[in-house]
């Protein structure tokens, strides 16, 4: 993913990279950390699509509702970013930053 990402921000698109390791608190202990996929409740809003929805966290619903923010933004502009959330960092493959949840906070960790 990285490499298409660096050819796109070479080609002078626009990239936004994220990382998504946010398990939900009710199943923590449960999986060795998150599947693949996992982000889609959460950027969908949907926590409890994934645990019963009484075993929803005001955590893993903050989660949702930044993730959504994000998305609904980006589709909305072309920019996940708005005022009032933590900024996404645009893809520079000379820094390698992205957006890591569970934090869903600029990260410089290495993509692997």
């Amino acid at each position: 993913m990285r490499h298409f990402a660096d050819e796109m921000a070479r080609a002078g698109q626009p990239v936004w990279l994220y990382r998504f390791a946010y398990v939900s608190e009710a199943q923590r202990g449960a999986n060795m950390g998150t599947l693949h996929g996992m982000e889609i409740p959460f950027v969908m809003n949907v926590p409890a699509g994934i645990v019963e929805p009484a075993k929803v966290t005001p955590t893993d619903k903050a989660i949702a509702d930044l993730a959504s923010h994000y998305w609904v933004q980006f589709g909305l502009t072309g920019d996940p970013n708005r005022a009032g959330v933590p900024n996404w960092p645009r893809h520079d493959s000379a820094i390698d930053r992205l957006i890591h949840s569970p934090t869903m906070a600029s990260s410089s960790a290495p993509i692997r």
